[in-house]
């Protein structure tokens, strides 16, 4: 998880100002797995002379930055040289359709597209739509999930849904609980995968993403533990000691 600093960057769209669908978007990013080793992409900077740098983390989402998006999609470029100009050029690398909300986070994943590096999951981040103390579990792999919480078995997650559960309220005196994910065997039956202690807390929230290796078809389990900016606690500076 990553502990920063809120951070506001002001950004023009991909396409000229001038589009009138054109919508304005704060949003946080971050990268499931690298491709191509492509671990920063790029906007327009303001003005349209030169650029400015989205890092791609893998632990946690970046800070704010705010951006105009054209067209429903957020898009995303590195420069490329052209080899008949020899110049420097912007080529897209990463696109995908943009939530509803003002605050989004999106979300890098390996593109199906070959003409893609990445394709962009987005997801409305305001805390009506995303209330602190819950659970995001998205559900990557093809084929359906279960969560048990708290010892109780929750319906299946069919494979590309995302559900978002309330705080547990079933936990012990230090607020632990625990989490068990099974995936489905494909003979009506389920596979415990992995079984963890959680923390139910108002002050994060959490975010799984379960999928399979592509290459080894191993179940793998990712948990992230977000607070969003507005709810980061920053210290004081000077003062007496």
């Amino acid at each position: 998880m990553i502990k920063a600093l809120l951070a506001a960057v002001c950004l023009v769209p991909w396409i000229p100002a001038a589009a009138q669908d054109a919508r304005t978007v704060t949003f946080r990013a971050m990268c499931f797995q690298y491709m191509d080793e492509i671990d920063t992409v790029n906007l327009p900077a303001p003005g349209g002379a030169g650029k400015v740098e989205i890092p791609l983390p893998t632990s946690g989402f970046t800070p704010d930055f705010k951006a105009a998006f054209s067209d429903g999609l957020a898009r995303f470029f590195v420069n490329r040289t052209n080899p008949a100009t020899g110049k420097e050029e912007p080529k897209l690398i990463a696109e995908g359709k943009l939530a509803s909300g003002e605050r989004q986070v999106f979300l890098l994943l390996p593109s199906p597209d070959k003409a893609l590096v990445y394709r962009v999951h987005a997801m409305n981040d305001d805390e009506k739509s995303f209330p602190m103390g819950a659970t995001r579990v998205m559900n990557l792999a093809p084929l359906k999930i279960r969560l048990n919480l708290a010892g109780a078995d929750l319906p299946p997650i069919p494979a590309g849904d995302i559900v978002i559960y309330p705080p547990v309220k079933k936990a012990d005196e230090w607020g632990m609980y625990t989490a068990r994910i099974d995936f489905d065997n494909g003979k009506g039956g389920w596979i415990p995968v992995a079984t963890q202690s959680w923390k139910t807390s108002d002050r994060k929230r959490d975010l799984v993403i379960t999928m399979l290796d592509p290459k080894t078809r191993q179940p793998a389990i990712r948990l992230y533990q977000d607070i969003p900016p507005w709810r980061q606690e920053v210290l004081p500076v000077g003062g007496q000691p």
